[in-house]
């Protein structure tokens, strides 16, 4: 059975920082969420311009960088999320990203897993972990 990994939550990554995930050598990245756009106010949105709640889940492309690696970096900027525009384009918007390091012992099993029920593995790690 995985073993759970400390909560962290989600974290904002205003436009033109940079999201770093890091796990230890016998662990990679699982990406659990990923959001892009205007979720709500923060530090990355502190004034109302009247477009709030607008976004994109961006997970897919979060794990193609990411999960299943040892660490990635990913940086919030234009060419990153090319053709992701969730709200009005004169307007920046923020990653929203979460992810757990798991035990890369376990990676080939639920690589095997994933496989065959194609991606339906992914509800049953974030529930797991």
């Amino acid at each position: 059975m995985l073993e759970p990994a400390p909560f962290r939550g989600p974290k904002e990554y205003c436009y033109y920082e940079t999201f770093d995930a890091r796990c230890s050598d016998d662990e990679v990245i699982l990406i659990t969420s990923a959001l892009y756009g205007r979720m709500r106010f923060g530090r990355c949105v502190k004034t109302n311009f009247g477009f709030m709640g607008c976004f994109t889940d961006v997970l897919s492309l979060l794990d193609r960088q990411c999960s299943g690696r040892h660490s990635c970096s990913v940086e919030v900027v234009e060419p990153t999320f090319d053709g992701v525009r969730p709200c009005n384009k004169e307007l920046k918007c923020y990653l929203e990203v979460d992810y757990r390091c798991i035990r890369s012992t376990y990676i080939y099993v639920l690589f095997d897993v994933f496989q065959q029920t194609r991606g339906k593995l992914r509800a049953l790690l974030v529930g797991i972990l």
